[in-house]
């Protein structure tokens, strides 16, 4: 081997190593914000220790629908739910206002039950003298009041309608134009999603295309670098070639796994943009029962 070429070999290697030890500083950097997501204390046993994937990472060759997902998203994104349930408060108050222009008729009616008592006198009356039939004490009233002897009712309607009756016109004005102004908020929070839909479809279906690009790419880079070192080996070509196709592989490997990913937060995106990611993840919100 020519004295250049060790010299090319050797800076390579140091390179590498460069290279090698920015790549590790990153891991273990994106390794502690990991375990900080997670609330792992950093001087436990889990803390100290490195992460590991426990697999590849998967690659779904997934047929979304632009439809379909659309209205998943509208049937799931709570902030669009929650515009909904606003409009249908808004107008059942719009309801209320209205009935509230209107004369008011109302059926009012009472009944009371009484009980009555006290020192009994004597009444005349020509040749014929008696004592009063409401003597008695405290006791005797309330019992009489409890036996429902003498009780009075009322029964009547009441009709009010107050004159030119602005306060009600105004407020009724006013929750029109709230409900008019929600209904378009609601209209343009739904374009929002459905664009928001669209881009992260077409964002996924695009990754997995960049994916099978850069599969073929490296392949056919591992193919390259077998035909160079072959021919390294029979005198045919010099390190410094082989190095170049080494770099070319290597290229092309972190091509692909930056392409996968991009697919994978492609997928993490498209599922909070539809808000399904506590569904795929199997998990349930419930509310605890109070007794």
């Amino acid at each position: 081997m020519a004295p250049i070429e060790t010299l090319q070999a050797e800076s390579e290697v140091a390179s590498r190593e460069e290279f090698l030890l920015t790549a590790q500083d990153v891991i273990e950097d994106n390794q502690d914000k990991l375990k900080n997501i997670l609330n792992i204390d950093f001087s436990s046993p889990e803390g100290l220790s490195p992460i590991y994937p426990s697999s590849q990472a998967d690659v779904l060759a997934e047929d979304v629908d632009f439809n379909e997902t659309i209205k998943m998203a509208l049937a799931n994104r709570p902030d669009y739910l929650g515009k909904k349930k606003e409009l249908e408060n808004k107008d059942i108050l719009v309801k209320y206002q209205e009935n509230q222009i209107y004369p008011s008729v109302d059926l009012v009616g009472s009944l009371g039950i009484n009980g009555l008592s006290g020192e009994a006198i004597t009444i005349t009356s020509g040749t014929f003298q008696g004592t009063s039939a409401y003597g008695g004490s405290y006791g005797t009233a309330l019992s009489d009041a409890l036996s429902t002897k003498y009780y009075d009712w009322e029964l009547g309607v009441k009709f009010s309608y107050p004159l030119g009756n602005r306060s009600a016109k105004s407020k009724l004005s006013a929750s029109r134009l709230e409900k008019a102004k929600l209904i378009l908020d609601i209209k343009d929070l739904e374009k929002k999603i459905i664009l928001e839909v669209r881009e992260s479809v077409r964002q996924l279906k695009t990754d997995t295309k960049r994916i099978k690009a850069a599969t073929v790419a490296r392949k056919l880079s591992e193919e390259k670098l077998k035909a160079e070192e072959k021919k390294f080996e029979v005198g045919l070509s010099t390190s410094f070639n082989v190095l170049e196709f080494q770099e070319d592989l290597e290229e092309a490997q972190s091509n692909e796994i930056k392409t996968i990913i991009d697919y994978k937060q492609s997928r993490v995106r498209l599922r909070k943009t539809i808000a399904s990611t506590l569904k795929h993840h199997d998990v349930t919100l419930t509310t605890k029962e109070t007794t």
